[in-house]
């Protein structure tokens, strides 16, 4: 049964959770049972344990938004702050890695592949997100201090 904060989220915001959920879960569990997902004899499984630390902290925030978009489901507009973290840190990510490496020639297939991925969550968080939500707790925030 979907809550009445489900019900007043616009569908394509849903389909951004699901997308997240699933998504995000997926690749969280790469980077730790890599085994899981064929990548065991690979370059990509190679390149992970290289950067094992980083890797998991990467796949542990993964996982973590992967849990957030369970959460989510039943309260979506409370938990978009999630999704304005996924913005922002792909966007990020895509400025200053991505971008740069690919205007100097040097992006790898891998992580242009990656880069397309991120984006197409961008793109999405970009359509989908109850910005009217998130831009009125943001005034109201403002403004509650401002008073004080």
């Amino acid at each position: 049964m979907m809550s009445s904060s489900t019900s007043s989220a616009r569908p394509g915001y849903i389909f951004l959770i699901y997308y997240t959920m699933f998504g995000a879960t997926g690749f969280g569990v790469s980077m730790f049972l890599p085994e899981l997902v064929g990548l065991v004899h690979t370059e990509w499984a190679d390149h992970i344990q290289l950067y094992d630390v980083w890797y998991r902290c990467l796949g542990s925030l993964w996982l973590s938004m992967g849990a957030a978009s369970v959460l989510a489901l039943s309260h979506p507009l409370r938990f978009s702050p999630v999704y304005v973290c996924q913005l922002l840190y792909k966007s990020i990510w895509i400025c200053t890695t991505c971008l740069p490496r690919f205007l100097q020639g040097n992006l790898n297939p891998m992580d242009g592949a990656a880069a397309l991925l991120m984006t197409t969550f961008i793109a999405m968080d970009v359509m989908f997100l109850p910005w009217d939500y998130i831009l009125n707790g943001v005034v109201t925030v403002a403004k509650s201090q401002k008073s004080e």
